[in-house]
């Protein structure tokens, strides 16, 4: 036996044998076959290698085998039972392994094998290949058969352009082959590991497109021919995947109940009975005159009128489709008989009435411009068309006088228009919103009562705004303007329930006491708090009180009063003046005149009293001599004492008498005030 191996994975057949394994694989044929296989195979496949091709050595081998056999039967105690090496010269059991398990290559165990579960094995289906397509092939490209050396096949880039490159596309190449190489094609099943995002989603159908690529979604069109390749599973830039099936599109010609050989121009399908399948045939030979002939379900595009009418004119005889603008002309317009569909009419005039059916209808087809009107009425003696409308469905009228001056057309989605007046005599209900650029006028009575302008609602002089309540009753809320000698603005402000008169009722920089929050301020005042505002935001205020009550930062704001514990006084009264800062006035002390004008001399005779203060002691002068009783006495002068007197601390007195005052004409003081009266706390709030 020869023994030979290659150096890349294999898979060919040579005289009915099957050569198939992964690099490196020992192989064996008798030595006869040597010449031959090493002739056909050893010119196409480079990494051939043999091993021994004499029979010497082949004997050899067999009495090694032999002898391992005789060696190792021992070990085996079971059906499907193997030998396997477990080290060089090593002989071990290797159980037989389930039902359904296949035998892998593994490492991990002692004999280098295992019994395994096939997952995978039976869901990809693929071929070994050789590349001749002059190129490399990438990964996820799809591949025709191109042709097969003898021992291999060979497969090129498959392209949608023609029947040769698509009608054989074997499937997608599973890695990059470069041109000569060998690889495996993918022919069912799954492949994965490459660019599928031009796929919208997973789930999109794969189809062949140029040059090998792919194309997503849509299936080609005629003239490229469609070949089905499979659908995406995964949708990603480095590791997509799809579903490989292939299934080929097929030609007219390729359906086994067809024969088209030889196409002409003109030539139709038609159905022969007598051989079962479908042939191309010519009018003539399909029965189908292209002068006078009955029409039998199939309209004559290029008959003449007079070929084609005679065969018409019955009653009884109806069209089945239509007849062609040639065949409608006015001679056979006048004959009465029923159409299945309608009449393609043009060029000629038609003369009397002309009725359709509640179930027929009249059809306009124009050309692509819309220039040209279809349809048009006019009474007798007008010089121009009262009414008219285009294929595209713009209409038109006019007085008869002269070209038509008024229109009505669809302007976008959902929406009817008119470049001119609309006038409407009843009553016009809309559901919707509408919508007029200009000036829209309601006419009362022939005259304007009131319009719609660009800038709101205008009224004529002498017209008013009427409200009516709930009750629908004969009171009314009736808003009307006087003759103003100026332009006056009504502006609502942003917080409900208060109406401003601009400039008229509140002037900016107005002080009103205020007993909200701070938080609810109303629009357009500001709390005196001294705050800092904006000069441009604020610049009515500005331009009222300036920097009176603070610079800001001296060129882009300004300060507010600050009123806080603050009673306004009246600017006016000449004390004390105000600074315009705020002056402290509760519990002050003012400096002060009083002027007193009295008499030098008053009188009274009215009763009243004196309060008196007296000394304790009174002191005098001797008065009177005391003498001393006889029997030892002695006669003393009296000496200076006191007496001790006692009054009452109040003299009353009725009698009349005069009291004289000198008083300075002025008198200088000092007045203390302290208001007792109740107090309340207010916010003060400035006007904007």
């Amino acid at each position: 036996m020869a023994r030979f191996k290659f150096g890349r994975p294999i898979s060919l057949r040579w005289n009915g044998l099957l050569v198939e394994g992964p690099a490196e694989t020992v192989f064996e044929i008798p030595d006869e076959y040597y010449e031959e296989f090493n002739e056909d195979i050893g010119g196409v496949e480079p990494t051939l290698v043999w091993l021994d091709s004499d029979e010497a050595s082949t004997i050899r081998a067999r009495v090694t085998a032999l002898e391992l056999a005789s060696t190792s039967f021992a070990i085996l105690d079971a059906k499907g039972d193997l030998i396997s090496a477990t080290a060089d010269n090593t002989a071990a059991r290797l159980g037989v392994g389930a039902n359904g398990t296949v035998l892998t290559a593994d490492s991990s165990t002692a004999t280098g094998l295992a019994w395994t579960e096939p997952s995978g094995v039976a869901d990809v289906v693929r071929e070994y290949v050789k590349n001749n397509s002059g190129g490399t092939i990438n990964k996820g490209q799809a591949v025709y058969v191109s042709g097969a050396d003898g021992t291999n096949v060979l497969v090129q880039l498959a392209d949608y352009d023609t029947d040769e490159t698509s009608s054989k596309t074997l499937g997608l190449m599973e890695a990059t082959v470069a041109n000569n190489e060998f690889g495996y094609v993918v022919t069912q099943g799954r492949l994965n590991g490459f660019d599928t995002t031009a796929a919208s989603a997973a789930g999109v159908p794969v189809w062949l497109g140029a040059g090998g690529n792919l194309v997503y979604g849509t299936a080609p069109s005629e003239p490229n021919h469609t070949v089905y390749i499979g659908v995406v599973t995964r949708k990603n830039v480095s590791n997509g995947e799809v579903f490989i099936k292939v299934q080929n599109g097929y030609e007219l010609t390729e359906l086994h109940d067809v024969s088209a050989a030889s196409p002409a121009d003109n030539d139709i399908i038609q159905f022969d009975s007598a051989s079962g399948y479908w042939k191309n045939e010519t009018l003539s030979n399909a029965g189908i005159s292209a002068t006078s002939h009955a029409h039998t379900g199939v309209y004559d595009p290029a008959g003449t009128a007079a070929a084609a009418i005679v065969s018409h004119e019955a009653d009884s005889d109806p069209h089945p489709t239509y007849l062609t603008s040639t065949e409608g002309n006015a001679a056979y317009a006048a004959t009465v008989h029923t159409h299945g569909a309608y009449l393609e009419y043009a060029g000629d005039t038609l003369t009397g009435a002309l009725t359709v059916s509640n179930t027929g209808s009249i059809g306009l087809f124009g050309a692509t411009s819309t220039a040209n009107t279809q349809l048009t009425t006019r009474v007798d003696g007008d010089a121009s068309t009262r009414w008219g409308v285009r294929a595209d469905g713009f209409q038109a009228w006019g007085d008869g006088t002269a070209a038509r001056d008024t229109n009505l057309y669809r302007s976008a989605a959902n929406t009817l228009a008119t470049d001119d007046n609309l006038d409407v005599g009843q009553d016009l209900t809309v559901g919707g919103d509408i919508i007029h650029t200009g000036q829209m006028d309601f006419i009362s009575g022939g005259s304007v009562a009131a319009s719609f302008i660009s800038s709101g609602l205008y009224l004529p002089p002498g017209k008013t705004v009427m409200f009516e309540g709930t009750s629908n009753d004969s009171s009314e809320v009736i808003l009307t303007a006087a003759d103003a000698t100026a332009d006056r603005t009504i502006t609502l402000p942003d917080s409900s329930g208060t109406v401003a008169l601009t400039s008229q009722l509140t002037p900016a920089g107005s002080v009103t006491a205020w007993l909200g929050s701070n938080a609810s301020v109303p629009s357009g005042w500001l709390m005196c708090a001294g705050a800092t505002v904006s000069r441009s935001t604020y610049s009515d205020l500005f331009s009222v009180i300036g920097t009176t009550f603070g610079a800001g930062d001296g060129s882009t704001t300004f300060g507010l009063p600050n009123l806080t514990g603050h009673m306004l006084v009246g600017a006016s009264v000449t004390a004390p003046t105000q600074t315009g800062t705020g002056d402290a006035y509760l519990n002050a002390t003012w400096d002060h005149d009083h002027t007193v004008n009295v008499a030098s001399t008053t009188t009274s005779s009215d009763s009243h009293s004196h309060t008196v203060d007296p000394i304790a002691v009174t002191s005098g002068g001797p008065s009177t001599t005391t003498a001393v009783a006889s029997g030892g006495g002695t006669t003393v002068a009296s000496s200076t004492h006191t007496h001790s007197t006692n009054v009452a601390s109040t003299t009353s007195s009725t009698d009349s008498h005069t009291h004289t005052v000198n008083p300075d004409s002025v008198n200088s003081g000092a007045m203390i005030v302290s208001p007792e009266h109740k107090r309340t706390r207010v916010n003060y709030i400035i006007k904007t």
